[in-house]
């Protein structure tokens, strides 16, 4: 089952009404993975170099963690292990650091979910994908097979449930936030600002959603207006990825 972008905008928005959102609040993702999923958490360090931040499962398995520990750990069914050094300093709130660590807990659940989410839509048919699937990481860029898509799907549908369609609308209306290079204009870092912080995500994966949604403008270096300010805050150099088993 391969979705597009429009089915699963479609999908999110069905979700989000049977759990009964809120469209005025941010999801709580971790009481939405419990409560309406019916998933377990756990916490583990799952890789050295954070190349793998989530996995999920559809039955009980067998997961071999490599790196300075080789073990075998054993994940329930309808469970997701988050790698343990994405949970944000308890006693150091409200710095950026602090919030690009619980955006990026946040998305590794959320992709996570949709997985499931996707997994439950068409059992039979992800299964039979399982079942030939290579033991390797994923990453969206490359989407050359069904699987790579899966990723891309969960992804997409991640962040349409982090970032509703409609709730950026009513927040943004008719405004197109100006970006050039990897950067927002200065002129627009407040409001961009202001939109992550109310989604409760970090500010790359608000870029990327709203370049997909179509409210970017791209702009000319030489328009640039003010000091400089950086909205990549992660994953310069490498992609952390997800993996669903």
């Amino acid at each position: 089952m391969i979705l597009t972008s429009n089915d699963i905008e479609t999908l999110a928005i069905r979700v989000l009404r049977d759990y009964g959102d809120d469209p005025q609040y941010t999801i709580l993702i971790e009481r939405f993975a419990i409560e309406y999923l019916g998933l377990a958490l756990q916490f583990e360090r799952l890789s050295p170099d954070l190349r793998v931040l989530g996995i999920t499962t559809y039955k009980e398995t067998q997961i071999r963690i490599l790196g300075w520990d080789c073990r075998t750990i054993t994940v329930p069914e309808k469970a997701i292990i988050i790698e343990k050094s994405l949970l944000p300093p308890r006693l150091v709130l409200h710095t950026d650091s602090h919030r690009r660590a619980k955006g990026r807990l946040r998305f590794t659940l959320a992709h996570e979910c949709a997985h499931q989410i996707l997994y439950r839509a068409d059992p039979a048919h992800f299964q039979k994908m399982l079942d030939k699937r290579a033991d390797r990481p994923y990453f969206a860029r490359e989407l050359k097979s069904e699987t790579d898509w899966c990723e891309w799907q969960a992804n997409s549908l991640a962040s349409a449930l982090l970032m509703p369609r409609q709730r950026i609308a009513d927040f943004l209306g008719d405004k197109k936030i100006r970006v050039y290079g990897n950067s927002v204009h200065f002129l627009d870092s407040c409001v961009f600002a202001r939109l992550a912080t109310a989604l409760d995500v970090t500010y790359t994966a608000l870029l990327i959603r709203l370049t997909q949604l179509g409210y970017t403008k791209r702009i000319a270096y030489s328009e640039f207006v003010g000091t400089k300010e950086e909205y990549t805050d992660e994953h310069k150099n490498k992609t952390p990825i997800n993996q669903a088993v």
